[in-house]
């Protein structure tokens, strides 16, 4: 549905919340800002992209950069770069950047943008055998995002840590997110 209102003058709503900011002191803050549960999600969305850094799924070959449509329109670019060394430590880091990729999280549709990209770096041990993994590392960097007709500016800065422990059936993982994210401190199971 279209509704043609005016539209008010951009530079006379700037000087209207600038005079509101310098009366109302402190209490004024931002107008969009993601609950705990949507940044949960944002998280997930997140995280979930590496999986384009796959080529084939039938053939786990991760490609240094791949471009890849987004499931609700738009596109994502995830850059890899891998490095083993011989004593069972592996780096790995993953450069996140969407470009008005849409994409669904937990029951939300988000609408995501680099601001600037999402930065997710990690350092995997592996035991002798290699059954056993433990992983700690970093997601820094921002999104831009869009959600029910609000939108705002997502910063990260959280810690991982976690492992995985082959037991031949199914491998068991477990991990977990702190920090802070979208201006919220918080912790997730990752």
């Amino acid at each position: 549905m279209r509704h043609d209102k005016p539209r008010p003058n951009p530079l006379y709503a700037a000087t209207l919340i600038a005079f509101a900011a310098i009366g109302c002191g402190d209490s004024m803050g931002p107008a969009d800002e993601l609950k705990p549960s949507e940044a949960e999600a944002l998280y997930d969305a997140l995280a979930g992209m590496i999986r384009f850094a796959i080529t084939d799924p039938s053939d786990p070959v991760i490609a240094p950069s791949v471009t890849r449509a987004c499931s609700r329109g738009g596109e994502v670019t995830v850059s890899t770069e891998v490095e083993f060394e011989t004593d069972g430590v592996g780096r790995v880091s993953w450069r996140i950047a969407p470009d008005a990729c849409g994409v669904s999280s937990q029951g939300w549709e988000f609408k995501l943008d680099g601001d600037p990209d999402v930065l997710i770096a990690m350092t995997v041990r592996f035991s002798e055998d290699f059954t056993e993994s433990l992983v700690d590392g970093s997601m820094t960097g921002g999104v831009h995002w869009e959600l029910d007709g609000r939108s705002g500016t997502c910063t990260i800065d959280l810690m991982l840590s976690g492992g995985v422990v082959q037991n031949f059936a199914e491998p068991q993982a477990f991990g977990a997110a702190t920090g802070m994210m979208c201006g919220l401190d918080v912790e997730f199971d990752a």
